[in-house]
């Protein structure tokens, strides 16, 4: 588990109709596009291959492979049951499905990577797994929707056996002890996206 520092992501709010692809929001997709930029972007709920199942997509994925997922599953207890029941699996109602999923979204993130998940909450993937938060998007849409809400998350630690890696421009790299067992990793933020290259 990471250390529990804390750090400050940018909040913002916009108004939007909803729509069942939420990468068809304009100020999403002008985040997606921000926060991705030329990175290859995994994103496993996204339907293309709506025959798998999805954490046994995630399980099978190498670990520290993705620079850049789109994390997006069934948001209520009652979409997940649904999406569990029609791939032939029992579920037993459980929160703990989601943290399994969150666990190999971390798992397979590479240090220095960016995880955007979207949902109703702002939890992410969460500094237990070693993100650090660094923006929030609040797309409410009026009336009696729920907001969507969107985080953008940094893998920014990682340990390894003994050996803990972390990110150098992150906030933990701002509190190291002089202990052997820690690696520091260059923070390379070479990806840039433009308005004229979108990815989604």
């Amino acid at each position: 588990m990471a250390p529990a520092h804390t750090t400050q992501p940018t909040l913002e709010r916009v108004w939007a109709m909803p729509k069942s692809d939420v990468t068809r929001i304009q100020a999403v997709s002008n985040l997606l596009m921000e926060s991705f930029g030329e990175r290859e972007v995994f994103d496993p709920f996204g339907g293309r291959g709506d025959h798998l199942y999805i954490p046994d997509l995630l399980a099978a994925q190498r670990t520290n492979g993705e620079k850049g997922i789109l994390f997006r599953p069934p948001i209520t207890f009652r979409q997940a049951e649904l999406y569990i029941k029609s791939h032939g699996k029992t579920w037993d109602g459980r929160s703990s499905w989601w943290e399994v999923l969150k666990d190999e979204v971390a798992r397979i993130t590479m240090m220095g990577g960016i995880v955007v998940s979207v949902g109703w909450d702002s939890n992410g993937i969460g500094i237990g797994r070693g993100f650090q938060m660094e923006r929030i998007l609040m797309v409410a849409h009026g009336g009696h929707w729920r907001d969507t809400i969107v985080t953008v998350e940094r893998k920014v630690y990682e340990k390894d056996g003994e050996t803990e890696w972390i990110l150098g421009n992150s906030f933990l790299a701002h509190s190291l002890d002089d202990s052997p067992n820690i690696v520091v990793v260059p923070d390379e933020r070479e990806w840039h996206a433009t308005p004229e290259d979108p990815i989604f």
